[in-house]
């Protein structure tokens, strides 16, 4: 089924980790998507995880991405 909706919102969060305008751990539902962020810690910066989860058509999207530490 089509998942252009969901995988936009995606889209539009990712880009508010980047910005920062996101804390973590976030959760919201989306149009019967559930949807987590979660940060891991790396040496180098940090690993995000994206999770979305529709229940009701068993569907699950995940998305991962580095965000590195700027160098002071």
């Amino acid at each position: 089924k089509n998942t252009h909706s969901i995988e936009n919102r995606i889209n539009e969060l990712e880009y508010e980790v980047q910005h920062n305008t996101i804390q973590f751990p976030y959760q919201e539902s989306y149009k019967g998507w559930e949807i987590t962020i979660e940060q891991q810690k790396t040496r180098s910066g940090i690993l995000v995880n994206i999770m979305a989860t529709n229940r009701n058509r068993k569907k699950e999207i995940t998305k991962q991405f580095a965000v590195w530490q700027q160098a002071k």
